[in-house]
């Protein structure tokens, strides 16, 4: 199975669990990390720290 369809797939099993309370706790914590440190991620000149945080933000709306 290539990479991008597992991927597709977890994505899919996970949104069956978004109303569990440890998800909702993760998403509650990578929201707050998000937060504190968005201005330094997005704003900054390194690229690296912007595409974490993109990825955070990515793996955040797979439950909204």
């Amino acid at each position: 199975m290539a990479n991008k369809e597992r991927e597709a797939e977890i994505e899919d099993i996970l949104k069956t669990y978004k109303t569990a309370e440890p998800v909702q706790l993760f998403l509650e914590l990578f929201q707050l990390r998000r937060e504190r440190h968005r201005d330094k991620l997005e704003d900054g000149e390194n690229a690296e720290a912007r595409g974490k945080s993109q990825e955070c933000k990515s793996l955040i709306q797979l439950f909204d």
